[in-house]
């Protein structure tokens, strides 16, 4: 699979580790494309959590560690966790 997808294809980010201000949230599981942003969809605390992945909550991607590093929008995980 990772042969036949381009480095900077955001499907190959599959099973990166999404990294929140340092924080390991956990493995991206799926990457669902829409016209205007990018949604990363992992588990955390067994519960399915979509992160929007754009300009303003990326700060960049360790291809060679595998990490997704982002700021997620305050509240964002309250929304799926509480």
């Amino acid at each position: 699979f990772r042969k036949l997808v381009a480095k900077d294809s955001p499907i190959g980010l599959i099973g990166y580790k999404l990294i929140d201000e340092g924080r390991n949230m956990g493995i991206i599981d799926e990457v669902i494309e829409q016209p205007h942003q990018i949604l990363l969809q992992l588990m955390i605390e067994e519960k399915e959590v979509l992160v929007p992945l754009h300009d303003e909550t990326l700060i960049n991607i360790n291809h060679k560690k595998k990490e997704v590093h982002v700021v997620l929008p305050d509240g964002l995980l309250d929304v799926y966790l509480l």
